[in-house]
């Protein structure tokens, strides 16, 4: 049965109806009281902004850009990144609400306590990922998770029990997770479909039911890159103020983004081993994809990094290179962590995040691959320096118009020093 007609009665089909259901459904739950009041403002901002509109995805997305939640109507809404925003939290929860998925007062799904047969088939799933499909454990830990998503899901309908299942019931699942962008639910589905593919296999289920999942077709290259424009890095990077000893470690950051490309996990990463003064050369395994990374230590990043070891890198027996400027001065974990060292000086040189909305860091990535473009670089040499396997992750830089983004070459001698 549909929550809302569950909790109310009939639904009624319009978006103040909905508000209303919404409203008194938080009252019947354990909300804390700022929680249920920042909610319903919210609502009753959609409801302003939405007068006269059916309720849909499509309406949710334009008041999150109205917001300023989202930079862009073509950035993603319903994924990670926006998780922390209250906006996000709210409109999620009133979207599986309007779905009838039974709720906590964070939105999510209520997670349930699971069984320990249960909780051992996830492990042996996840190490099953690692040594037999060659998951990275990132990747391997993502999949667990689905797997328990789909598990907790099927416990809802039919308790803690595998060997009922039933097609229908996937299609259920599926639907219940429909306001996920085409690539989110296409992973989401690849992998339950992996996980389904491995109780077969290992004899859980005497069925293969992963022949039943719907095939989502997302194209890798769907979204083109979005990128800065040299004159803009310089923007940025002139805001840094390089005599101070957080002006240092940030500064030699954003060049090891943007002269050489590295992904901020990478960056995070780094450990004193892995710079090979002797060669010029930084010597690294990419967390991504475990593969081995070779790249020029340039003068103008060997020179920045050097600037921070010796003159503003706090006394550690950590090994990793770029550490907290506060006390205990501890490596740097935070997933978003660079990102927000980033828009940090993004602001203060005045440049707009709306057409890099989701990217961040990654987005000075995206922008050194086009300008290797715009310079007639082959792609496997761009393939190489961004550390892709092959060149089709790289392809999708082609749909850039390199005309368009003529820009002015980054030379780091023309960035003004700032006064300590």
């Amino acid at each position: 049965m549909n929550l809302r007609q569950e909790k109310v009665g009939k639904s009624p089909d319009s978006l103040e109806g909905l508000i209303k259901d919404a409203v008194r459904h938080i009252e019947d739950l354990d909300f804390d009281p700022r929680v249920r009041l920042a909610y319903q403002t919210i609502w009753r901002q959609l409801l302003a902004y939405g007068r006269g509109q059916a309720f849909s995805k499509s309406l949710l997305k334009r008041f999150m850009v109205f917001k300023g939640v989202r930079g862009s109507e073509g950035s993603p809404f319903f994924d990670e990144g926006n998780r922390r925003s209250p906006t996000w939290q709210a409109l999620i929860f009133l979207w599986r609400f309007e779905a009838g998925i039974d709720l906590s007062p964070n939105g999510e799904e209520k997670q349930k306590e699971i069984p320990e047969y249960f909780g051992k088939l996830l492990r042996d799933f996840e190490n099953h990922c690692i040594k037999h499909r060659r998951n990275h454990k990132s990747s391997a830990r993502n999949k667990k998770c689905h797997a328990r998503m789909f598990l907790s899901f099927l416990s809802s309908r039919v308790g803690w029990k595998i060997d009922v299942l039933q097609p229908f019931h996937l299609a259920e699942f599926i639907q219940s997770y429909s306001y996920l962008e085409v690539r989110s639910l296409a992973t989401l589905v690849s992998d339950l479909r992996m996980f389904l593919r491995y109780l077969w296999m290992a004899g859980v289920l005497g069925k293969d039911f992963s022949q039943a999942l719907p095939k989502i077709r997302s194209q890798v290259d769907a979204r083109i890159p979005q990128i800065w424009e040299g004159k803009e890095l310089v923007r940025i990077l002139a805001e840094v103020d390089r005599g101070s000893a957080v002006g240092k470690r940030d500064y030699a950051i954003l060049l090891l983004a943007c002269r050489l490309g590295l992904r901020s996990i990478d960056i995070r990463k780094l450990q004193l081993e892995n710079l090979n003064w002797a060669q010029s050369r930084i010597e690294l395994v990419q967390s991504k994809t475990g593969d081995p990374l070779l790249l020029p230590l340039t003068s103008d990043v060997g020179n920045a990094i050097i600037d921070y070891l010796e003159n503003g890198r706090p006394k550690s027996c950590y090994r990793e290179v770029f550490l907290r400027a506060a006390p205990p001065h501890q490596p740097i974990t935070g997933a978003s962590a660079l990102t927000v060292i980033f828009n940090r000086y993004r602001k203060r040189a005045g440049l707009s995040a709306e057409k890099i909305a989701t990217q961040g860091l990654h987005s000075l990535r995206h922008t050194l691959a086009s300008q290797m473009l715009e310079r007639n670089t082959p792609l496997e040499t761009i393939a190489s320096v961004l550390g892709h396997r092959s060149t089709e992750s790289t392809r999708i830089y082609m749909k850039l118009d390199i005309v368009a983004l003529r820009s002015a070459s980054l030379d780091p001698d023309a960035i003004p020093t700032q006064e300590a």
